[in-house]
């Protein structure tokens, strides 16, 4: 059986700009080039470029290889994109806002009032308790 993915769009984020940035640094450190990376995680070097420009998000498992290709720790990708890395769930590693992002029921509408909410409660909890 073969599991199917349901990413959240991610289109111009703060977070899908900074996992291009990530991508591209770490790739130019390992000295790999467009293709080459492109070539090691079966992916053409237009589909690379993309993801280095912030154009899109790749899916989980292909997070997962380019952390592998480019010896980066675990999840170092991941995280940018709002991916959970396996394992994190057990080990009770999980934040309100990565949980929320990372949640493929909800919508990017959802995501965002989730995160206003929680951080408004923060924000309150902050100022001390209500009267």
């Amino acid at each position: 059986m073969t599991r199917r993915w349901r990413v959240p769009k991610l289109t111009e984020t703060p977070e899908l700009e900074a996992f291009g940035r990530e991508l591209r640094r770490a790739r130019e450190e390992s000295g790999l080039s467009l293709r080459a990376l492109a070539e090691a995680v079966a992916a053409s070097h237009t589909v690379v470029s993309d993801w280095e420009r912030g154009r899109h998000a790749p899916r989980p498992p292909r997070v997962r290889m380019l952390e592998h290709v480019l010896q980066l720790a675990p999840g170092s990708l991941s995280r940018l994109l709002g991916y959970l890395p396996p394992g994190d769930i057990e080990k009770g590693a999980v934040g309100v806002l990565q949980a929320a992002q990372s949640d493929p029921r909800l919508k990017d509408r959802d995501r965002r009032i989730l995160a206003a909410v929680y951080r408004e409660l923060v924000r309150k909890n902050e100022e001390g308790p209500e009267p």
